[in-house]
């Protein structure tokens, strides 16, 4: 553990996320870090669906100098007013409820057309336009957020701030960096920006995200990653590739999304063992998993495939009908999520880990998700496609193959070409490279960040 750099003045840490924190394992690993150093931490997220946690306003200590608070969007009046309708209708107040009910509807529809309209046009071509008023008006939950923050501090007086006191504001993505820039007008300190992805890019997949939401990402990240004080990300293809988009004077600290060490014992596999397969992570397009699953009917031999994890079911139930039409012999089985708190031990079951991307997007080319050092943390094998961040791990410390191409037959060929003894070897240097790839070791660049800060 490398403490942050003593000063003689205090540090209160607030971590900005969208996310439910307490299932967001980056956020929770800085989080953990920053609290093994005794610094007192407030993160605030957003509040889990279906969650039995404690109320929005109430902080949850979740170590002993670390309270999470869980910010939650206030629901819309109008929508509710909508739906009674009818109802009203019939009371004795009835035509001037419709006529109320029906211009309110009217503004909202009117109000979602200036939305669209400046996400589609404005941001694109009147400079003029500035991406804050889209960001804060249209938002709420960005509100809630900004809220809960200012909230706490007037009130709880435990951390209230101080002259003795430099408050670090840590921005989690892209989104939360208007709301890191506020506060930081409002009570001083410093801004520490955590990019997850290479935000302008993640879902290039996607084209309603390329017309309606990536025009306010690259704005809102090309007006304010020039004014935070540090930078951070995930891997080194996106370090660089944040330094040349937006012509930064440095190149950001890569601080990479490692999981803290859990030591796995060795399952080896004989040639006549039932291989098993993993895929593990978010279940969407634009991970391969529609060319794996083509694929299997290739397989030569007894295999067992496993894709784990959330996705929206919609697609999940295109991917069973998928498996229907391919008729392949091998066992198939799309499994629910488990808590990331498990994700290692889950994986044990498992000798092959899978991570195929497609190259075609620089976010996808600079990937280096959580889920490769867990396959490798878990003892498995993996199979990766060919970005080179991802490529450059598994060539280096000799943990598995390297797929050239997302073709069906490409795939099969590869898995196929795979020996017992060849998976018994990548298995055992997973095993060892976890030794020195874990988050206890990644861990000082972060903290070696926020104490230059």
């Amino acid at each position: 553990m490398q403490p942050i750099p003593d000063t003689k003045r205090s540090r209160e840490f607030f971590i900005l996320s969208r996310s439910a924190i307490i299932s967001d394992p980056r956020v929770l690993r800085c989080i953990q870090s920053l609290s093994s150093t005794n610094a007192k931490v407030l993160a605030f997220g957003i509040e889990q669906p279906n969650s039995t946690a404690s109320p929005p306003g109430d902080a949850e200590k979740i170590s002993p100098n670390v309270l999470l608070y869980n910010a939650k969007i206030i629901p819309d009046r109008n929508r509710q007013q909508n739906t009674s309708t009818e109802e009203k209708t019939h009371s004795r107040i009835g035509k001037c409820t419709n006529v109320l009910i029906r211009f309110l509807s009217q503004k909202k529809r009117i109000r979602r057309l200036i939305y669209y309209f400046n996400l589609l046009i404005a941001l694109r071509f009147f400079k003029c336009c500035n991406p804050d008023d889209i960001y804060w008006q249209y938002n709420p939950i960005f509100r809630a957020i900004h809220l809960q923050v200012t909230n706490c501090l007037s009130i709880k007086k435990d951390f209230t701030t101080s002259q003795m006191t430099d408050l670090i504001w840590v921005a989690n993505d892209w989104d939360m960096l208007p709301i890191a820039y506020l506060l930081q007008k409002e009570f001083g300190g410093k801004i520490l920006y955590d990019s997850h992805e290479f935000a302008v890019d993640q879902f290039s997949h996607n084209l309603q995200w390329k017309i309606w939401i990536r025009p306010l990402t690259r704005a809102i990240e090309r007006k304010y990653i020039s004014q935070v004080d540090a930078i951070i990300s995930v891997s080194p293809g996106i370090c660089t590739a944040l330094k040349n988009r937006y012509k930064l004077p440095k190149t950001p600290v890569c601080v990479r999304n490692i999981p803290a060490y859990k030591a796995c014992e060795f399952r080896p596999i004989s040639e006549n063992s039932k291989i098993r397969i993993l895929y593990q992570g978010v279940v969407a397009k634009g991970r391969g998993l529609e060319a794996l699953i083509e694929s299997t009917p290739l397989w030569k031999r007894d295999f067992k495939l496993v894709i784990r994890g959330p996705g929206q079911p919609d697609y999940i139930n295109a991917l069973d009908q998928l498996i229907v039409q391919t008729a392949s012999k091998i066992e198939i089985e799309i499994a629910p999520p488990v808590p990331f708190s498990e994700l290692i031990e889950t994986a044990q079951k498992s000798d092959i880990g899978l991570m195929l991307l497609n190259n075609r997007s620089v976010h996808n080319k600079y990937a280096l998700p959580n889920k490769l050092f867990e396959y490798m943390m878990a003892g498995l094998a993996v199979i990766v496609s060919d970005v080179p961040d991802m490529a450059e791990i598994v060539t280096n410390y000799n943990t598995g193959k390297v797929i050239k191409s997302l073709d069906p037959h490409v795939i099969a060929t590869q898995i196929n070409s795979l020996t017992a003894d060849q998976i018994n070897h990548m298995k055992k240097a997973s095993l060892k490279t976890s030794k020195s790839l874990n988050w206890e070791k990644e861990e000082h660049k972060f903290l070696t960040t926020i104490g230059s800060l």
